[in-house]
């Protein structure tokens, strides 16, 4: 009896063990996927920024820069979450925790923008904020 139990322990084992792999499999394409989607943004964010600076349109580019390096920030971000996943760290709880962490000075920075009328900061906080909405979009998405 006791082979028998352990056989059966053995097999449970390799089943979960598969199981585990599995996810850390699923889990990495998703990031992956999620990381190309940002990149693929930032690349856009660029190109849009050239063009209007090409047009002399500075203001519309400077927007559309900030709007890119909110997506670089969230790629590194990404790859920091890879790197520490090898400390048996959820690479998605990293994420996810950044996500909030990040944003929240932000939020404070646009407050503040409001509260003494800079019209400038209050734009670019709000580009800053409006990026995180897509970031969060594509992640969740990507997640269901």
């Amino acid at each position: 009896m006791a082979q028998i139990y352990d056989y059966t322990l053995a097999k449970s084992e390799k089943i979960n063990i598969i199981r585990y792999k599995s996810k850390r499999i699923n889990e990495r394409n998703i990031m992956e996927e999620l990381r190309k989607a940002l990149e693929a943004k930032a690349a856009e964010a660029a190109q849009s920024a050239a063009a209007l600076t090409a047009e002399d349109r500075i203001d519309d580019a400077n927007l559309e820069k900030i709007r890119g390096n909110v997506y670089g920030i969230f790629v590194s971000v990404l790859q920091a979450a890879e790197k520490q996943s090898s400390d048996n760290l959820n690479q998605r709880e990293l994420f996810e925790r950044n996500l909030e962490r990040i944003p929240s000075g932000w939020r404070l920075a646009r407050d503040k923008a409001w509260k003494r009328g800079d019209t400038v900061r209050l734009v670019q906080e709000d580009v800053k904020l409006a990026a995180i909405d897509e970031v969060e979009q594509a992640f969740h998405e990507l997640w269901r």
